[in-house]
């Protein structure tokens, strides 16, 4: 196990006689080649835009390499030169990229076997809170950078509906969720997430009416985050007062409404009057500023020199998991069937996972074990497929879905309808 934490990587492996680790920069990419060149397969579980370095070092030295990242057009170029060199490099092998397709690939098989035509196909996953941890206004908690999360909020999304193509400007993302009903225990709404249409065809969904994938947070996440962003609170602008260490949050507040300084009710009001006059929800924005402490007429603000910036250090603080908390991972496909006997039957699959109390949380496990698997069987000669290869085809990914059940980490499928 290598890392830039070499206490943290020791922690990891203790009570594993068969592991070793070593202090590493990723940015030294001299370090990178003596531990891929030592090996005979590489994990990189590095941020994804380091993943072409890796495997172009994967393929000099001839190394095997899995990642649970998305494919990359760097990536995605590497293919003949990987098969050239007579390696795998597996990729969208954890949670989501990874569970989601091999469940959604069995669910369509099994359709598709049984002569039904798929019309209509969502997948939709989140990292969300458990219920019980779920206590803020937003419903939500970072296990990771902020920054990173309310970036996916701004991405354009490109799907198909009812045959025709939508596309999504990324400032109008939020303001396009959806709620959606996956059980009545969670209220939950879903995002689109990004360009669904290649999955039309690596899910082999030729002449599908309507196609997408999408992010999923509780009720009530969108509409807050979306008022933040109208009142300029994910802006990435330069704003001079974020650049000092004495400016007191009300008065940044005050100044992006355009309203004289003010502080704590009378600025809470003044935010819902800007926000109902531009047709925007904002009780749960205005809870929310005033839950972070950003209306009080005390409470100084980050010299992060943007607004979005100094907004994710305050979240950072505040929408944290506390000691004992679950986090829990949640995945719903849903799909359209036309039969050769002309109905049109609906089935779903469903995977909740739940973090353990101070130990692994559902994010980590269903990320890391399936890319784990996937090592495991290139490693035993069972994944012998050369080049870059995602996990949706069956002998890839029913191994690893049978795998994953002896985990409890499983799919639940039914009919709706």
């Amino acid at each position: 196990v290598a890392s830039n934490d070499l206490a943290q990587a020791d922690a990891l492996i203790s009570g594993l006689p068969r592991c070793t680790t070593s202090l590493l920069d990723a940015a030294d990419e001299n370090a990178i080649e003596q531990l891929v060149e030592s090996c005979t397969l590489v994990v990189s579980l590095l941020p994804a835009p380091m993943h072409p370095t890796v495997a172009e070092l994967a393929i000099k030295h001839k190394v095997n390499m899995v990642t649970a990242s998305y494919v990359s057009p760097a990536i995605k170029a590497m293919h003949e030169r990987a098969v050239q060199a007579g390696i795998t490099i597996f990729n969208e092998i954890g949670l989501d990229p990874g569970i989601d397709h091999m469940s959604a690939m069995r669910l369509i098989t099994e359709l598709q076997n049984r002569g039904g035509k798929i019309t209509r196909f969502i997948s939709l996953c989140g990292g969300l809170p458990a219920p019980e941890a779920c206590d803020n206004p937003i419903g939500y908690k970072f296990s990771w950078n902020p920054r990173g999360v309310l970036r996916a909020s701004q991405n354009p999304a490109l799907f198909l509906r009812d045959g025709a193509e939508v596309s999504i400007d990324g400032s109008q993302l939020l303001a396009n969720a959806l709620p959606i009903e996956i059980n009545p225990a969670f209220q939950v709404e879903q995002l689109y997430n990004r360009d669904s249409l290649p999955y039309i065809q690596e899910y082999g969904l030729d002449g599908i009416q309507t196609m997408y994938r999408g992010t999923l947070r509780f009720r009530g996440f969108s509409d807050i985050m979306y008022a933040a962003g109208v009142i300029g609170l994910m802006s990435e602008e330069p704003l001079a007062a974020l650049e000092r260490d004495d400016t007191k949050w009300c008065d940044v507040l005050s100044q992006l409404i355009g309203v004289p300084a003010c502080s704590g009710a009378d600025l809470e009001a003044k935010i819902a009057s800007f926000l109902d006059g531009k047709g925007i929800t904002s009780h749960g924005c205005v809870r929310f500023l005033a839950w972070l402490g950003l209306t009080s007429s005390d409470k100084l603000a980050p010299p992060a020199g943007t607004a979005v910036d100094a907004l994710c250090k305050e979240m950072e603080l505040a929408c944290v998991y506390a000691e004992g908390e679950r986090d829990m991972a949640l995945m719903y496909h849903e799909v359209d069937a036309k039969m050769p006997d002309g109905q049109v039957e609906t089935h779903s699959s469903t995977l909740v996972a739940y973090g353990v109390p101070n130990g692994d949380t559902a994010m980590a496990t269903t990320v890391g074990v399936p890319a784990a698997m996937a090592a495991q069987l290139i490693m035993d000669g069972k994944v012998t497929d050369k080049g870059v290869i995602t996990p949706v085809k069956p002998h890839l990914y029913e191994p690893i879905l049978d795998l994953l059940d002896g985990e409890g980490i499983r799919c639940t499928e039914r009919r709706i309808r």
